[in-house]
């Protein structure tokens, strides 16, 4: 891995670990669905915006082969549809902490699934520390003497569509520009997004400018703009040089920063049995990662 791809991956992480507190910020003034449009909307305006006066980069591709098109619209709903509605929602029913301590298992979901539809290996250890992080969630989520956390589990199934991005972006990306599958996934997830929120009467309703304060604003522009179209574009290119390992073990990051800004920030505080399972499952995520660090070559 080049040393520039790697810083970069390291910043991509920096951003999105601010991202749950960014999210609470704006459901304090709208609905889950509604964030979520407004994040993958504006993410879509930007790039477009991007690469539009580029004359060599195209904005979408449609692809040739039906098994091709197909991969490419399971991404765009698992990425850019199903993720972020769920993610919205369970954000909405949990801390921001939390988030960020689940997100940590997102490197052995996305591995998992790399090893279903890439074929790039899986070993006992990596069964063994999504066995060790499920348990850890278990804890984390509420066992004996609380009540389970419903958004935390919705935030865990949000991290197959986060997982997809990555696994299918490296399988498309071998054939197409890693531009153009972004800009026509993230396309196909908004316009999904759209009908979904008109057809609930939810779209008209978002456009109430009062909401949009400098806060807000600022909020949005970190997690649509910045966090999603610039650096899921990037991450995306990234995908072409390096295995989704080398991208997922990165996402480390995100839950010590992420947990470090909730407690800080919003002076959220978990409980011992959490932090218990916290600790399970940054541990089963430390565990394979630290074993196949040294496969690393960075130059």
């Amino acid at each position: 891995m080049k040393l520039k791809t790697w810083m970069g991956l390291v910043v991509c992480n920096l951003i999105w670990a601010a991202h749950p507190l960014m999210g609470k910020i704006l459901l304090e003034e709208f609905s889950p669905s509604q964030t979520a449009w407004l994040r993958y909307f504006s993410a879509f305006l930007f790039y477009a915006f991007l690469t539009a006066f580029r004359s060599k980069q195209s904005l979408f591709v449609w692809p040739d082969r039906t098994q091709d098109r197909g991969l490419l619209l399971l991404l765009a709903f698992m990425a850019f549809s199903y993720t972020p509605l769920l993610q919205m929602v369970g954000l909405g029913g949990s801390l921001a902490t939390e988030n960020s301590i689940i997100i940590a298992m997102e490197p052995l979901i996305t591995v998992g699934m790399a090893w279903i539809i890439l074929g790039e290996s899986l070993s006992s250890f990596d069964v063994m520390g999504l066995s060790l992080a499920l348990l850890g969630f278990v804890f984390l989520s509420g066992v004996t003497g609380q009540s389970f956390v419903v958004g935390n589990l919705w935030l865990l199934l949000s991290m197959l569509g986060e997982a997809c991005f990555s696994v299918l972006g490296k399988k498309l990306t071998r054939k197409y520009s890693p531009g153009s599958i972004f800009g026509t996934a993230l396309g196909v997830g908004v316009l999904i997004l759209t009908v979904t929120l008109s057809a609930g009467g939810h779209l008209n309703s978002l456009f109430t400018w009062s909401h949009f304060t400098k806060r807000v604003i600022f909020a949005l522009c970190w997690i649509g703009p910045l966090g999603t179209g610039a650096t899921y574009l990037f991450a995306l290119t990234a995908l072409a040089e390096i295995s989704v390992f080398n991208m997922a073990v990165l996402l480390f990051l995100q839950p010590v920063v992420g947990t470090a800004l909730g407690f800080f920030l919003l002076g959220e505080r978990m409980t011992a049995l959490q932090s218990f399972g916290s600790g399970l499952i940054l541990l089963a995520v430390l565990l394979p990662s630290a074993l196949r660090l040294k496969k690393w070559s960075i130059h």
